[in-house]
């Protein structure tokens, strides 16, 4: 017989060291996790529950300031350039017909007091929405 027939028929758990982890410390290892079983249970348990509760400060925050300081010159000429123009919190109000052409002079005399009724609102508080028919009022409830 030879060498290579030898070493594809002998086992592996001959108490021989395989490697890095071997047959012996993983069977010190598994020996000494089943001793202390009972510690390492309760032990990951209380750091699961540590961990667990300190979750509750995690935040997110979509605002892209705290990355700058105050005195950024960038922040600052962006900051100027949305009190001339515009903020990025702007409203998109989205206007379809439940039937029929929008561009007719009831839509568009619904759209418009829609238009002015909205222009005399500091904030907006809730989403706009009303059928636009033949017969159709402004119902915007803001």
């Amino acid at each position: 017989m030879s060498s290579d027939t030898d070493a594809a028929t002998t086992p592996r758990g001959n108490g021989t060291s395989n490697g890095l982890f071997g047959d012996r410390a993983m069977a010190a290892y598994a020996g000494w996790v089943f001793r202390w079983r009972w510690l390492i249970i309760v032990t990951t348990l209380v750091a699961a529950v540590a961990a667990a509760s300190g979750a509750r400060f995690l935040t997110f925050s979509n605002d892209y300031r705290i990355f700058f300081g105050d005195d950024n010159p960038q922040l600052r000429a962006y900051e100027e350039l949305q009190n001339v123009y515009t903020k990025d919190d702007t409203v998109l109000l989205v206007i379809k017909p439940d039937q029929g052409d929008l561009f007719t002079v009831e839509a568009l005399s619904a759209i418009r007091a829609l238009t002015v009724r909205r222009g005399k609102r500091p904030l907006p508080r809730a989403s706009i929405r009303w059928p636009i028919s033949s017969t159709a009022s402004p119902r915007a409830t803001i």
